[in-house]
């Protein structure tokens, strides 16, 4: 059984629900499984690094694991 597919926007400003929606109905159709658009208030904040101007994907991904449904695959 393949799994649902999780999108969610993490971004500082608010998200462009059209722009989501494309992505989701995209992602659907070249991939062929479910695709849900999660909202959330909450912001990996602590994965900037100011030094280099820029958030690290690495702490955003620990950030995601730490949040995933129960059930969800965390490969």
């Amino acid at each position: 059984m393949v799994p649902d597919v999780h999108i969610w926007w993490i971004g500082a400003d608010a998200p462009d629900d059209r722009l989501l929606d494309a992505v989701r109905r995209a992602v659907e159709s070249v991939f062929r499984v479910r695709v849900r658009v999660d909202r959330h208030a909450e912001r990996p904040t602590h994965a900037f690094d100011a030094r280099r101007g820029q958030h690290s994907s690495s702490q955003i991904l620990k950030w995601l694991v730490g949040r995933a449904p129960s059930g969800a695959c965390s490969r």
